[in-house]
């Protein structure tokens, strides 16, 4: 039987869980954030290092031609 759209709304309510489920989200939510966090950090430092790279290389091309 189709249900129509209301039908999928309500049959997407949040889950009602116990204690320990409730314990398993909030950890899943922390290392989720945690690596998002660390994928961001790394993007930063890589980023930077291809600037410096970059930045020896124009250095060392003024050298020759200075």
């Amino acid at each position: 039987m189709d249900v129509g759209w209301l039908g999928l709304v309500l049959q997407c309510r949040p889950l009602v869980t116990d204690a320990l489920g409730q314990l398993l989200i909030e950890y899943a939510k922390q290392v989720y954030n945690s690596q998002l966090q660390h994928l961001k950090d790394n993007e930063e430092d890589c980023k930077a290092g291809v600037k410096q790279f970059y930045l020896n290389q124009v250095g060392e091309v003024e050298l020759l031609y200075s």
